[in-house]
This record gives structure tokens, sequence and C-alpha cells, in this order.
């Protein structure tokens, strides 16, 4: 295990279908559950609907190429076509909630013709250009022992954070791999443990 990465246990949809599965990760299935963590939904306008609330973005880190601490697995990397741009963020409440931090690797041209605006979400730059994406759901997880992310959502080390991975598409292309991790008042309003 990586010391900063921690851990992370994948399900996927099918997984997330069954009981038995979804047990095995302490969670227990409920129809908004399934629908946050597999369905093709901006977090932005969720956010926006479950805490009735305008939102924005904190941009912890940007860089060309791919970080070397990124916790996006190579396996979806490489299914995005290079040069990378690599993006971590937090996503908050106007009065100031922590939501989720996220990281996002892209590929280049994309990110620049769709992000207009850095220091706004995806989805308020996709909503102001009228983007066109869809949303390949990976799979969605329990991380365990990430203090970076932990931290950033002013969580304890100990606590297990719920995520999802997913690829983002326009013009028939993955034109990046995002990876969202969960706060506790996330969790507190789906009534994950």
């Amino acid at each position: 295990m990586d010391q900063q990465r921690g851990t992370i246990k994948r399900f996927t949809q099918e997984d997330f279908n069954h009981d038995d599965k979804v047990s095995q990760f302490n969670l227990k299935w409920s129809p908004i559950l399934a629908m946050f963590l597999f369905s093709d939904a901006s977090m932005t306008r969720n956010f926006e609907l479950i805490f009735r609330s305008p939102t924005k973005v904190k941009v912890l880190e940007e860089i060309d190429g791919v970080s070397e601490t990124t916790r996006i697995d190579q396996e979806f990397i490489k299914e995005v076509e290079g040069p990378h741009v690599n993006r971590k963020i937090t996503f908050l409440t106007n009065d100031g909630k922590i939501l989720m931090w996220a990281e996002s690797v892209w590929n280049k041209e994309a990110y620049e013709g769709l992000m207009k605006n850095k220091g706004e979400a995806i989805g308020t730059n996709m909503k102001r250009q009228k983007f066109e994406n869809f949303r390949e759901i990976n799979f969605a997880g329990i991380a365990e022992n990430d203090k970076e992310v932990t931290t950033s959502l002013e969580m304890k080390d100990d606590e297990t954070l719920l995520l999802r991975n997913y690829y983002f598409w326009n013009g028939g292309k993955r034109v990046a791999v995002i990876q969202e991790y969960f706060s506790k008042e996330v969790k507190n309003v789906l009534s994950v443990q």
C-alpha cells in the first residue's frame, strides 16, 4: 500500500445490484446511492440540487503531464490520448461546506477547449458552452488510509472514503478520466456510514 494513496476496494454497477456483494463494502443499497454513484450525472448539478446552494471549486493543483502522486491508475489514464493535464480540486458549497475532492487527467486540447474558466467546475463550464458529453462509469469504491484526501475533506485519517471513477467522453473520444471522493457531508446525505 502506498502510504500517500491508501487502498481502494472497487465495485461495479453489477456488483452493486447484489446485496451480498454490497454488504462486503459495509454499504446498504439504496436508490439514491445507486443513482449518485452510477448515473451519467453532473456532480455540479447534483450538489446544487441536494444542498440547495450554488457550488464553487478550489483548484489545488494543475500541471501539464501526469503527477507522480496521481490516484488514478494507469490502466485508465492510458485510454485518454495525450498530451495530458492533471488537475486536483475540492468542491464546496457557497457557504464553504466541503463536498468532494477530485482528480482528473485530461487530453490537454479537450481541457483547454472546455475549461474557459479554470476556477469553475467542469459542469459550470459545460453548461455555459452547451458542451455535449457522456460519462462512462468505470467503478465506484471505498478508499481507506488516504491521508491527503481525508485531510482535504476535513475528515479523520482513518475514515472510509466513498468514490467513483469514470471516463468523460466528447466527440466520440475519451477526453478525461475523473476520480471523485465524497466528503462526510455527502455521505451523511446519502446515509452512508
